[in-house]
């Protein structure tokens, strides 16, 4: 289990926004970037804002009101593919035992 860069909670693989990150640049994950950048939480939770720059493009997920991070409806098909693949890959390693859910 890896641990959030912002709020030092435990973030599990399926809500793990730099593993996200991976899918949507790579298609794939790459665990190297994993050890690299540490994680965050992709969606908000109780201890944790999340990242609401990718999350706002998720179902479910608020609007990002920052400025900088203003919605792009080009981006929602790749990231929702992306979420896809990193739920199903999340899922794949909980059951051979490599993460926790």
């Amino acid at each position: 289990m890896n641990y959030c860069d912002k709020c030092s909670k435990e973030v599990p693989l399926s809500n793990d926004a730099f593993a996200f990150d991976s899918f949507v640049a790579y298609g794939r994950y790459v665990s190297a970037l994993n050890i690299l950048r540490g994680s965050r939480h992709l969606f908000q939770t109780s201890d944790c804002v999340g990242s609401p720059s990718r999350a706002q493009y998720l179902e479910g997920g608020p609007l990002d009101e920052r400025p900088q991070y203003k919605f792009n409806p080009d981006k929602m098909h790749k990231f929702r593919e992306a979420y896809n693949k990193l739920q199903e890959f999340a899922k794949n390693e909980v059951e051979k035992g490599n993460h926790e859910s």
